[in-house]
Order: structure tokens, then C-alpha cells, then sequence
């Protein structure tokens, strides 16, 4: 095509003019292809973790506890990268321990050749103080035998509405003015994530078990 448009000239200037009509066209074909797969890996990258799980509900970085220490850093630096910001309370301090083996076999294995990664990965020191941060303020479950009451029908409800997204929380991880309000932000989470829905007999059949239950007080 560039040596169509020479007119006049000797033969090396036509081989050099189409020489460099080639290389021009391989940087232009480069950078639209190297723009469209960026473009595909942030696509992508931003729907990876939530293919086949539910996305989790949207949390910004000062809501997290203690948001000005490494860990909470650690976790906006890193968890973010894929997916809404998790809240620590979103598994127990057991459970952290295997989610956290569970995603760094996933950013492992997202890797760019020659190096390049799409997902950072932090380092093992890192990846120890963002677990120590994430069971510090992890969900307390309960751990005694068994649920106060149990057998009735406002603990089994409790057991299995909750059971759904997490472990079992303890009835005294709030006073009996604060389970309605987290309750309430529990239904809406649910359906953020797609999990079927509480419907408002089995709310308010939760909320009294917990308020009967619930730590003493008002703090």
C-alpha cells in the first residue's frame, strides 16, 4: 500500500519508505490490540471473583475497624483488587485462615508472563498481618454446645437464615437494641449476594430470639 503511493524515486528509497510504512503499521496494530487487552483483563479482572460467588456487599475503606492501621491498609491494597471490600466479620477467625490460603492460590495463578502480574499478591509477611488483622475483628461465632433455647423455633430459624453466608454469630455480639438494626442490614446484604430473601415474619421471629438472648446493656 506505501509503495503504491511512491511516484517517483529509485528503488532504495521505495524499499526504506515501505520498510518504515510496516514498521508504523505494526506500532499502530501493537498499541489498539495492547489497549483492547487491557481493556479485556480489567473486564475481566473485575468480574473474576464474583463468577460463581455472590459479590459481596459494598463496604468503603473507612468503615472498616480500625481503618488507619496496616491491616486495614493491607486489606483495601489487596482484597479490593477483585471485588468489593469484605468485611472482616464476614467469616470467623477460623474460617479467615483457609479464605486467605484459598485467594492466594487464586492470585498466584493469575499471573502475566515475563513477571507482569494483573493481581498483586502480597508478600508472606504481609499476607500473616492482614490475617492477624481480619481475625482480630473477625465474626464471633458461638461456641458453646448448643443455642440458647435450642429446639425453639425462633433459634432453629436463627440457625439456618444465618447459617446461609456465615458461622453461627454469638446472641451477646450485640445488646437487644442493636440486633434489630444489624438484622435489618443482614436482609439487605442477603440480597445484594442473591441469597433468598428474609421474609419480614421470619425478621421479626430472629430479631426477638436475639433481643431475648442478647448481650446485656446498652453498649
Amino acid at each position: 500500500m506505501v509503495r503504491w503511493c511512491v511516484k517517483t524515486g529509485d528503488e532504495s528509497s521505495v524499499r526504506y519508505i515501505v520498510i518504515w510504512g510496516w514498521f508504523w503499521l505494526a506500532m499502530i496494530a501493537a498499541t489498539v490490540g495492547g489497549g483492547i487487552g487491557l481493556a479485556t483483563d480489567a473486564a475481566a479482572q473485575g468480574g473474576m471473583m464474583q463468577q460463581g460467588r455472590a459479590p459481596l456487599p459494598e463496604l468503603l475503606p473507612e468503615q472498616l475497624p480500625d481503618p488507619k492501621t496496616e491491616g486495614a491498609g493491607l486489606t483495601v491494597r489487596y482484597c479490593a483488587q477483585c471485588h468489593n471490600l469484605p468485611s472482616p466479620v464476614t467469616h470467623s477467625a477460623e474460617e479467615w485462615r483457609e479464605v486467605m490460603s484459598r485467594m492466594d492460590r487464586y492470585m498466584s495463578g493469575h499471573m502475566r508472563p515475563h513477571g507482569m502480574m494483573r493481581i498483586h499478591r502480597p508478600t508472606a509477611e504481609e499476607q500473616e498481618a492482614l490475617l492477624q488483622y481480619l481475625q482480630r475483628n473477625a465474626l464471633r461465632t458461638f461456641s458453646g454446645p448448643s443455642l440458647p433455647d435450642a429446639g425453639s423455633p425462633g433459634a432453629e430459624r436463627y440457625k439456618t437464615v444465618c447459617g446461609r453466608c456465615h458461622a453461627v454469630p454469638d446472641p451477646t455480639l450485640h445488646t437487644a437494641g442493636e440486633w434489630p438494626s444489624v438484622v435489618e442490614r443482614m436482609r439487605r446484604n442477603m440480597k445484594v449476594m442473591g441469597k433468598p430473601a428474609i421474609m419480614d415474619a421470619e425478621r421479626a421471629e430472629i430479631s426477638d430470639y436475639l433481643k431475648r438472648h442478647a448481650r446485656q446493656g446498652t453498649e
